[in-house]
């Protein structure tokens, strides 16, 4: 070995053995000379920059890690680097070059703290399209909660109250501290109302509960759209924006769906009406295009389409409680149509869903629309939360259901004007005996178990 080699090896371990002991500049000192004599080990380089590191007087060093891991997606190292890059900073006799230095530090800790919990993330995520959210750690939530203990306390955000107190007392408060404490401060309160509301009715199943903190979080962002209206989006927040509150409309409507059948009288299924109409008028006018595709599919194409669905959910409800009132035959039929009629246009959106009885042609279209567009949805949707609870049982049922149509309907089995029940739903006058209808003709067939096709060729059927 030469004397060059065998000192080289001698620094190293004496560098080596300072790290260890935490005496970074010695070890910084020790792997210099070390670099002297052997310039081309890229050992000496990366533990001299371990030392680099470790120094007090080498925030910027971990500041740049941070800055690195970041781009790599490495949330929580990012936070642990920006915390040692905080920690190493000079704290007395500062002057204006630290002082800024600390500033930014500061800030940029917070916000990899906030990204690492997914503080405004995941609440971003809810309102784009909560179908992608699936909680799989058990601690996530444990998680969170310490997140929005640390955004509350920094941001002053109102943890008690309703909108009322929100509404008294964020212009009082904007007199006083301005826009970025109060900016802060409402985007933290109703993103946790958001959230709340989110895991009550999703995890406990407490619908109540979250129509409530819904509903809060709304009246709270049209109260601000309308007395902060000339107040600049970048100044009062992202929280005021019309996309913004779509997003929690739709979140409502979806959590309402849950309760009405228990509580009609607390929760009357016109509300399910008159929320999804809203969203219609709300995007007749709506731009072809926003910022991003991502933006525009979940604020104005799904809206549109979760709008469209409801007004179908909301006629199928109806139809079958006039049948079950004994309502005249053709104002169900029509009850119904508008059902189908409003379904097909959600389809075009994106699959729709179907549990209603009506024509066969008219089955077959949705059917059809559902099926086109089951191969795009998979794409992104295929291990969503809904699939894990078992979505796909109906599509394939209703896929199974589409191939019996058809081959019928090829076969000259029946004719277009057949009208495809439930079990429960065929009145016990229409229902066949073996092979033959009470119309005296042949055409009856039994698809499933429980389901009818009854034909009355060139005859408007009545829909049950």
């Amino acid at each position: 070995m030469s004397d060059n080699a065998s000192e080289t090896t001698r620094l190293k371990a004496e560098g080596n053995a300072l790290f260890v002991k935490k005496d970074f500049t010695g070890g910084y000192n020790k792997y210099t000379e070390a670099v002297k004599l052997d310039e081309k080990n890229a050992i000496l380089y990366s533990n001299r920059a371990a030392c680099s590191l470790g120094l007090g007087s080498y925030p910027r060093a971990w500041a740049r890690k941070a800055t690195a891991s970041a781009g790599l997606g490495k949330r929580q190292e990012t936070v642990d680097n920006w915390e040692h890059a905080v920690a190493v900073l000079p704290v007395d006799n500062l002057n204006p070059a630290e002082q800024k230095q600390w500033g930014q530090y500061t800030a940029e800790l917070t916000a990899a703290k906030a990204k690492a919990a997914g503080a405004i993330e995941l609440s971003n995520a809810v309102l784009s399209d909560a179908r992608g959210v699936v909680i799989e750690e058990q601690d996530s939530f444990e998680k969170y909660n310490k997140q929005v203990v640390f955004e509350v306390t920094r941001t002053q955000a109102w943890v008690s109250g309703n909108s009322r107190t929100v509404m008294e007392a964020a212009p009082k408060r904007l007199a006083e501290q301005g826009w970025d404490s109060v900016r802060t401060a409402l985007s933290c309160t109703v993103r946790g109302w958001i959230m709340r509301a989110f895991s009550q009715g999703q995890l406990t199943n407490d619908v109540e509960a979250a129509l409530d903190f819904y509903t809060t979080a709304i009246e709270v962002f049209q109260w601000g759209l309308e007395k902060w209206m000339d107040v600049p989006t970048e100044s009062k927040g992202a929280i005021f924006q019309d996309s913004f509150l779509r997003g929690v409309k739709c979140l409502r409507l979806d959590a309402y769906l849950k309760p009405y059948k228990e509580k009609p009288e607390k929760f009357p299924p016109e509300e399910i009406l008159a929320g999804a109409q809203d969203l219609i008028d709300e995007l007749v006018y709506a731009p072809e295009e926003s910022p991003g595709a991502g933006h525009f599919l979940s604020f104005v194409r799904y809206p549109l389409a979760q709008a469209h669905g409801l007004r179908g959910f909301y006629y199928w409800f109806k139809a079958h409680s006039l049948r079950a009132a004994g309502a005249p035959e053709a104002e169900m039929h029509d009850t119904f149509g508008e059902s189908i009629e409003a379904y097909i246009k959600a389809s075009t959106f994106y699959p729709g869903w179907l549990e209603v009885g009506c024509p066969a042609h008219e089955a077959l279209q949705l059917l059809d629309a559902i099926h086109d567009k089951i191969p795009i949805a998979k794409r992104i949707w295929e291990f969503s939360a809904d699939a894990v609870s078992g979505r796909d049982e109906p599509l394939k049922d209703d896929m199974m259901r589409r191939d019996h149509i058809r081959g019928a309907l090829a076969a000259g089995e029946y004719g277009p004007n057949g009208a495809l029940f439930k079990d429960n739903a065929v009145p016990s006058a229409l229902r066949a005996t073996s092979n033959q209808c009470v119309a005296g003709c042949s055409s009856c067939i039994c698809l499933f178990p429980g389901d009818v096709i009854l034909v009355l060729p060139n005859a408007q059927v009545p829909l049950f």
